[in-house]
Formats: structure tokens, C-alpha cells, sequence
């Protein structure tokens, strides 16, 4: 059994180059979470490159069983809005997944 991790998977810093190099997809869902949000792709984008450490929430096993697969959560305060973030980069060559956007009901400031 795999338990969450307290540090993040992945850079954001390579999060963002990714983002500037046209590397990070959204899924359906998170496309869907973000329009219900009235954030454009560009929007979201923006959002995610705005990302602090200090929002880390955790970085948890991949639910689909993939080993050694981890997604980081982070939760946001952009554009008035609280926003949880889930992505994941299956290796290094690979764009970033945006696998979930959406209001955070949990953010606690």
C-alpha cells in the first residue's frame, strides 16, 4: 500500500515551462471544472503557473493503480475564486495532466 506524500511529486517550475511550451493538457473533467469556474484555457493556465509551494496540499498515489505514479494536490485562492488542483506527469518527456480543477469546498482561509 502506498501512502500520500508530504512534498510535492513534481517542480512547479517545470510545471510552467511546460505551460509556456504548450505541454500541460487538461482532461474533460478538469476542462469542465474550469468552464464551470468562467475560466478560459488561457485562465486556467494562468492559474496553475501562479501556483506556490505554500499551496501544496499533498501529492497522492495514483487511484488507477499505475506504480509509482503520483498526483499533486494543491489548493488556490485565483481571480476571487478557491481552486483545487490535481496533476501528474507520467515521466519526464510527457506533458503534465491536469486531471482535476475545480472549487475547493475545503480551502480554510
Amino acid at each position: 500500500m502506498t501512502i500520500d506524500r508530504s512534498r510535492p511529486s513534481y517542480r512547479l517550475e517545470d510545471l510552467r515551462v511546460a505551460i509556456d511550451n504548450q505541454r500541460c493538457v487538461f482532461t474533460k473533467s478538469a476542462r469542465e471544472g474550469r468552464a464551470a469556474l468562467g475560466f478560459t484555457e488561457e485562465d486556467g493556465n494562468e492559474c496553475l503557473k501562479s501556483l506556490s509551494r505554500s499551496e501544496f496540499a499533498k501529492s497522492a498515489p495514483d487511484r488507477a493503480g499505475r506504480k509509482g505514479l503520483f498526483h499533486d494536490q494543491y489548493a488556490t485562492c485565483w481571480d476571487g475564486h478557491h481552486i483545487f488542483v490535481k496533476f501528474f506527469r507520467v515521466s519526464d518527456d510527457q506533458p503534465f495532466i491536469v486531471s482535476s480543477f475545480k472549487t475547493d469546498t475545503d480551502y480554510d482561509v
